[in-house]
C-alpha cells in the first residue's frame, strides 16, 4: 500500500488505517483505565487496601518500562505492521490472564505482564501514526487516534463497569476486553498497510542501537517531557474515582457518569486540538493546555462533599485539558527523532512514560492514607506534586522544540 505522504488531504485509504490504529489506541487504553475506576471494587472484593490498590496499578508500569527497553533495541528491524500484529497478539492474551487472576498477588502478576506488551503496543500505535501521515497533518491524525480515549471514557469505561456490577465480579469486564481485544486483532491484519522504508540495508548491534537511542540530546530531552508530564496526571489519576466514592460522596454507579460526561467531552475536544496543533504549533498549543489543566487538578484533589453535577464538571475539565495537551506533546515528541530510530525511540520513550507512571502511582500510594470510614487523606498534597509537574514540563516543552529542530537540520 502506498501512502501519499504529501497529499493535502486524508485518503480513503489513509482513514482506513487511522481507524485501525484508533481501535487499537481504544482497547489499549480501555486496558489500562479500567483497573482506575474498577478501584472500589477491588478494594472491597478482593480486600485490599488504597495502598496495595497503587502497587497493583504501578506494576503495570514497571513491567511497561522493562518491556519498552528491551524492544527498543530490534524493534525497527522489522516490518511495521508484523510488529504490531505480535505484540498486540500477546497484549490480548495477557488481558484475559487478568480475568483468570482470582487473589491480590496473581492480579498484580497479570497486570504487570498486560503492561509488558502494553507499552510497546501504545508506542507501535505512535509509530505508525508518525511513519504514514506527514508533519503537517500529524497534529490531527495524532488527535483523531486521541479520541479513543474519549470513546474509551463514553462507551468502554461505562459498559465494563456495567458488566461488573450485573456479574457480581471485577474480573469478568477482562474477559470481555480480551475477546474485543481478538476482533481489534484481525481488524488490524485486513486494514494496516506494510511499512518497510525504515529498514536499514545494514542495521546496527542491539547495544548500539539501544545506546544510539541515548545519544542524542533531543531525544533525552524527549524523555524528561515525558516524565514530566506523566507526573503531571498519573499521581491523581488512578485515584479520582477512589475519591469521589470515599471523600466527595458519589455512590459507586454514579462514577460511570464522570467518564461518560468527561469521555464525550474529550472526544468533541480532541479533534479540535488536533487541528489547532498543526495551525498554531504545538509548543503554543501545549503551553496554553497544560497551563489550564492546573486549575482542575488543584480543584480535583482538595475537592470536599459536592453533588454529582459539580464533580462531574470538574472531571471532565480535568480530563478534557490533560487529554488535550498530549495532542501537542506527541507532536513534539515525534519530532526529536529520525524515520529510522523511530520505533525504537517511540519504544524507550514508552517505557519511560510507564516507570513514571509506576513512580508516580507509588509515590501517591505512599502519601496516601486512610482516614476515618475508608476517606484518602492527602491527596492535596498529591494535587502539589502533579502541578509543579506540570509547571516543569513547561520550559522543557520550548527547550524539546529547539532541539528537535536543530537535530532535524543536521540529519538533512
Amino acid at each position: 500500500m502506498n501512502l501519499n505522504p504529501a497529499s493535502t488531504s486524508f485518503t480513503r485509504r489513509q482513514w482506513i488505517s487511522l481507524f485501525a490504529l484508533a481501535a487499537v489506541q481504544f482497547i489499549n487504553l480501555l486496558d489500562f483505565m479500567l483497573v482506575m475506576p474498577l478501584g472500589p471494587r477491588f478494594l472491597d472484593e478482593m480486600q485490599i487496601s488504597p495502598e496495595q490498590f497503587g502497587h497493583m496499578v504501578a506494576s503495570y508500569g514497571f513491567a511497561a518500562f522493562v518491556g519498552g527497553m528491551f524492544a527498543s533495541g530490534f524493534i525497527d528491524r522489522f516490518e511495521r505492521k508484523r510488529a504490531m500484529m505480535v505484540v498486540f497478539a500477546m497484549f490480548c492474551i495477557c488481558t484475559f490472564l487478568c480475568g483468570v487472576a482470582n487473589d491480590y498477588a496473581t492480579l498484580v502478576f497479570a497486570r504487570a505482564m498486560t503492561g509488558l506488551f502494553g507499552g510497546v503496543v501504545g508506542s507501535m500505535t505512535m509509530t505508525l501514526v508518525s511513519d504514514l501521515f506527514p508533519e503537517g497533518r500529524r497534529g490531527f491524525a495524532l488527535g483523531i487516534v486521541s479520541v479513543s480515549f474519549a470513546i474509551a471514557s463514553i462507551v468502554g469505561v461505562p459498559l465494563s463497569l456495567w458488566v461488573a456490577d450485573v456479574s457480581h465480579s471485577v474480573r469478568v469486564p477482562f474477559f470481555v476486553l480480551a475477546l474485543i481485544a481478538v476482533a481489534v486483532w484481525f481488524l488490524m491484519l485486513v486494514s494496516l498497510p506494510t511499512l518497510r522504508g525504515h529498514i536499514l540495508a545494514t542495521p546496527a548491534s542491539y547495544w548500539k542501537t539501544l545506546s544510539d537511542q541515548f545519544r542524542v540530546r533531543s531525544q533525552r530531552l524527549a524523555y524528561l517531557y515525558t516524565v514530566s508530564l506523566v507526573f503531571g496526571t498519573f499521581t491523581v489519576a488512578p485515584y479520582i474515582a477512589t475519591y469521589m466514592v470515599t471523600n466527595v460522596g458519589l455512590q459507586k454507579p454514579e462514577v460511570k457518569y464522570i467518564y461518560i460526561v468527561g469521555g464525550a467531552c474529550t472526544f468533541i475536544a480532541m479533534p479540535i486540538v488536533g487541528r489547532l496543533t498543526d495551525r498554531l504549533g504545538k509548543k503554543f498549543v501545549f503551553w496554553t493546555f497544560a497551563s489550564l489543566a492546573i486549575i482542575p487538578t488543584l480543584l480535583i484533589t482538595n475537592l470536599g462533599h459536592v453533588s454529582l453535577p459539580v464533580a462531574i464538571a470538574i472531571t471532565s475539565l480535568y480530563m478534557t485539558v490533560t487529554s488535550g495537551r498530549m495532542v501537542p506533546a506527541q507532536a513534539l515528541l515525534a519530532m526529536a527523532t529520525i524515520p529510522s530510530r523511530r520505533a525504537g525511540f517511540m519504544s524507550i520513550n514508552s517505557a519511560v512514560q510507564h516507570l513514571a507512571s509506576g513512580l508516580a502511582a507509588s509515590l501517591s500510594a505512599a502519601i496516601l492514607q486512610t482516614g476515618e470510614n475508608n476517606s484518602i487523606v492527602g491527596f492535596s498534597i498529591v494535587g502539589g506534586v502533579a502541578t509543579v509537574s506540570t509547571l516543569v514540563s513547561l520550559p522543557l516543552a520550548a527547550i524539546l522544540h529547539r532541539a528537535s529542530a536543530d537535530h532535524s537540520s543536521r540529519s538533512t
